[in-house]
């Protein structure tokens, strides 16, 4: 298992001054399953897997893969950089951000609609300004990845708003690379109809959640916490939803969500966990805002 945020990003409520999404109550018809990848087949983003590696940057990076995807989705795939997840975890100065420590994907979100958020690839990406600056690596056998157990745990970098000099951006401006969110956009999206009409109006969004030790034995599947203790707490990115057998061979209804442990963890990098039960919390701390195409 990866590195895991401080459990209060989970057990605290950052979230209830913050107004539900405006699509909670609306009639929409909700079909049986769905998937983001195949309604917006021109935002690839959707189902890029990334990395965090050993720090607990999960807030910061599913946050950017959601403002990445939102802002393909809102220019009608014109938009085709990443976001980066460092200059969030770096640079975000707002109550909920603590860096490698963790945070909240709502603190994410109010920087990017308050100073914007520059572009960035993955590790020795030289695509946009300010790609990620840990090495990728695996908490199990790999042929790809060095194991995580052999790296130390990082510490969150000094925000430096320049971009990195070996990129393509490295003569551009910092300030000329961001890229913002609309103002007052930020919401929250609490329940499980909320999540989906959401999801199937503007697009993915983060659900942060408690982890448990039976996450970490995770191979494929629909999840559902049974056994283990508390382990730390955790934000993803959801892209849809569907329904499956689970280990006992009765169909339940899940949630598709993108990880950021590497492509070789669960299903591809992807993994299911339960829905319509708030399972580990996960449908209770939903987060999403609105990307700003205006400024582009």
């Amino acid at each position: 298992m990866k590195y895991l945020m401080d459990a209060k990003y989970v057990s605290e409520d950052p979230y209830k001054n913050i107004p539900q999404t405006k699509v909670a109550n609306s009639n929409m018809e909700i079909p049986k399953e769905f998937d983001a990848r195949k309604k917006w087949p021109y935002c690839k983003s959707i189902g890029k897997i990334q990395d965090q590696s050993k720090c607990g940057s999960c807030w910061a990076v599913s946050a950017a893969e959601v403002m990445t995807d939102r802002l393909c989705i809102a220019s009608n795939g014109t938009f085709q950089k990443q976001i980066s997840g460092f200059d969030v975890l770096s640079c975000c100065k707002d109550g909920g951000a603590a860096g490698c420590n963790g945070g909240w994907t709502a603190s994410a979100f109010t920087c990017f609609i308050r100073d914007g958020v520059v572009s960035g690839g993955d590790y020795h990406d030289k695509a946009g300004c300010k790609p990620y600056p840990f090495r990728p690596c695996s908490a199990h056998n790999s042929t790809r990845y060095a194991n995580c157990s052999t790296f130390h745990d990082y510490s969150t970098p000094p925000c430096q708003r320049t971009c990195s000099a070996f990129t393509e951006h490295s003569r551009r401006s910092y300030r000329k690379s961001r890229y913002y969110g609309i103002e007052e956009s930020l919401y929250k999206v609490v329940g499980e109809r909320a999540i989906q009409k959401e999801l199937m109006t503007n697009g993915p969004l983060t659900l942060s959640f408690m982890v448990f030790q039976d996450l970490s034995y995770y191979e494929g599947g629909v999840y559902k916490h049974i056994y283990g203790g508390w382990r730390g707490g955790h934000a993803v990115k959801v892209i849809g939803w569907g329904e499956a057998p689970d280990f006992t061979g009765v169909t339940v209804k899940y949630w598709l969500i993108a990880n950021s442990w590497n492509d070789e963890w669960g299903e591809h990098g992807f993994f299911r966990i339960l829905r319509g039960t708030n399972d580990c919390g996960i449908e209770a701390r939903g987060a999403a805002v609105l990307a700003d195409v205006s400024r582009l």
